[in-house]
């Protein structure tokens, strides 16, 4: 099957949800079909309560859910709330950059065409890893051992990170734009000056 075109759309539908919609044409012994592909996904406003002052937007994706704070981008498991982890600012800018670099490992992953042993320092010990074995693409808090040198061949994975399934990072794919869009000033300097989402991502899923 031969893709010919690809077009991704997001469009805010209510005050609580975005619906995002792959569209896509495939030729086939010389036939053309056209599919869409729509996800809605839920965007909510934090309250203005003592308790989430420091919350400004809160995306949920699969069973993950991302909180955009003043001081970073924090994601947590909402059936494990335990398992989280913050970014900065400039730790989630890095990710951004490296979108399409991260998605060819996870796409390599599902594949198991070859090995894969990828890993992206974000700032302040927490990294990104895709490896083989594990179908998941792992952002964790990584901490060096007392007595040891404070170099990173000894830095060593806390128990302190959150692990995004395959099916996760597509749905986190597609919402990148929608908070770029939510968040204009905010990220203004994440996104245009570091580079931004393209659909190049999120193409290489269909198929």
């Amino acid at each position: 099957m031969e893709i010919t075109s690809v077009k991704y759309d997001y469009i805010k539908t209510s005050e609580t949800h975005v619906t995002s919609s792959l569209h896509f044409e495939a030729r086939r012994n010389s036939t053309t079909t056209t599919t869409t592909t729509t996800t809605t996904m839920e965007m909510t406003t934090a309250s203005a309560s003592a308790a989430d002052m420091d919350v400004m937007s809160t995306y949920t994706f699969g069973d993950k859910e991302l909180h955009i704070r003043n001081d970073g981008v924090f994601i947590r498991s909402l059936k494990q709330p335990e398992k989280s982890i913050l970014l900065s600012f400039l730790g989630w800018a890095k990710l951004i950059t490296k979108l399409e670099e991260i998605d060819i490992e996870v796409r390599e992953l599902n594949r198991k065409t070859r090995p894969v042993n990828y890993k992206l320092h974000l700032g302040n010990r927490v990294y990104l890893s895709v490896t083989g074995g594990f179908m998941c693409v792992d952002l964790r808090q990584y901490f060096v051992p007392y007595g040891l040198d404070d170099v990173p061949q000894n830095e060593r994975p806390t128990k302190s990170g959150v692990a995004l399934r395959i099916s996760d990072w597509v749905q986190l794919l597609a919402l990148v734009p929608v908070i770029e869009l939510a968040h204009p000033t905010l990220f203004s300097y994440n996104f245009r000056d570091l580079g931004v989402l393209t659909c190049d991502c999120i193409d290489a899923h269909i198929g």
